[in-house]
């Protein structure tokens, strides 16, 4: 359980991180800057509720799309990747 707050923590820090660097040096248009930060929801959404998220299950257009429950861990780590992914992009746009 320990572990799960210490990821929450982290990615929150994160994240905030990447909003204020949005924001401070404006990286983009005002309009856009609200939809880059919300870009960061995603993520943060993977990280927080990986077990909710590992048991979806289902249809998608009638076929079994997800048959079986995802690992909780696998869940979390695409989140993780796709917060490293946009702080990476994030940094290659302000450096160029």
């Amino acid at each position: 359980m320990g572990e799960f707050r210490i990821s929450r923590l982290l990615s929150l820090l994160a994240a905030v991180g990447c909003s204020v660097i949005i924001v401070h040096r404006g990286l983009a248009a005002r309009n856009e800057e609200i939809g880059s930060c919300f870009a960061l929801v995603i993520p943060l959404v993977l990280i927080w509720f990986a077990e909710e998220f590992s048991e979806l299950t289902g249809y998608w257009l009638g076929v079994p799309a997800i048959t079986s429950a995802t690992p909780t861990f696998l869940v979390s780590i695409m989140g993780w990747i796709l917060l490293v992914a946009f702080t990476i992009a994030l940094y290659v746009y302000w450096s160029c």
